[in-house]
């Protein structure tokens, strides 16, 4: 992990809470009759607790410093199979256009 890693999941845990305290100066209302900040809140609550583990695990990967080689973005891609699905979409795409001026 990056130094990266731990500074992107700190700024969304960041955004989460400020999210969720930003919204709670509204009515937060309840579970049956809800105010215009409990979506809002609970959302910021939601993106606060699913940043914490990528925050824990960067964290953690700074402390013992662990030695990863990390592949490239394009490391994996099979770039035939992407070429022939694109090929294929575009004449599938022409056909249709063509079956639409038929019918």
């Amino acid at each position: 992990m990056k130094k990266g890693d731990l500074l992107l999941a700190t700024i969304w845990l960041v955004l989460g809470i400020a999210v969720a305290v930003i919204s709670y100066t509204l009515k937060l209302g309840s579970l049956r009759n809800p105010g215009p900040g409990l979506q809002p809140f609970l959302l910021g609550l939601i993106l606060s607790i699913c940043s914490l583990p990528f925050l824990v695990r960067s964290f953690l990967a700074i402390r013992v410093k662990e030695t990863e080689v990390e592949e490239g973005i394009w490391s994996g891609i099979e770039f035939k199979k992407l070429i022939l699905t694109v090929a294929l979409l575009l004449s599938y795409i022409m056909l249709l256009s063509t079956v639409r001026l038929i019918f």
